[in-house]
């Protein structure tokens, strides 16, 4: 079965006159292939390289990348990643000039991991679903900032109606949740 484990925990700040010291949780899961779930900030960069060490692997040994966003903290160092497969709420692709646009709102990308989109926050979000041997654990970028978030990150959604119904989603199949700037939490 797969495993997920959190690379790098994120976080988020107000820093004052509508800023924010935004850091994305950046995760990795290991199935079939090995699977980085967003990319984090410039100025990441080395923490993520010295992250994936830890799990003695490179950055050409990363085979597909799930960006849950395209907000600039979420995908800033894709660069790193020139070998693997990029999935967002749009498309799939290589570095390069081709994609392919997938259909419907799941995507099974191996055995134990779906990418299902789930609008909210912006609205092209994905989560990720992940059957591991501790029950299901969602990935769920923004959808969620940290536990017990809902007022403080409904700020910053695209559509708050919206982002109801995806973390109502969310939460209905998962067992364990990575939020999109925080530490996983249990369902309850």
């Amino acid at each position: 079965m797969p495993t997920v484990d959190i690379l790098i925990e994120g976080s988020m700040k107000d820093i004052g006159e509508h800023r924010y010291d935004a850091r994305t949780t950046i995760s990795l899961i290991r199935g079939e292939n090995n699977i980085v779930v967003d990319t984090g900030n410039l100025g990441q960069e080395q923490q993520l390289l010295r992250a994936l060490e830890m799990f003695d692997l490179r950055p050409h040994e990363v085979q597909r990348v799930v960006l849950t966003h395209t907000c600039p903290d979420h995908h800033q160092n894709n660069f790193l990643f020139t070998h693997a497969e990029f999935i967002d709420g749009t498309s799939i692709y290589r570095f390069g000039n081709e994609y392919y646009v997938w259909q419907g709102s799941e995507h099974e990308i191996e055995k134990g991991v779906t990418v299902v989109r789930l609008p909210g926050h912006t609205p092209y979000d994905v989560a990720v679903f992940v059957e591991t041997d501790r029950g299901i654990v969602a990935v769920a970028g923004d959808l969620f900032f940290w536990k017990d978030d809902f007022e403080y990150s409904s700020r910053f959604a695209w559509d708050v109606e919206k982002l109801k119904k995806s973390r109502e989603e969310v939460t209905k199949r998962a067992d364990f949740i990575i939020p999109g700037h925080g530490p996983m939490f249990v369902v309850e």
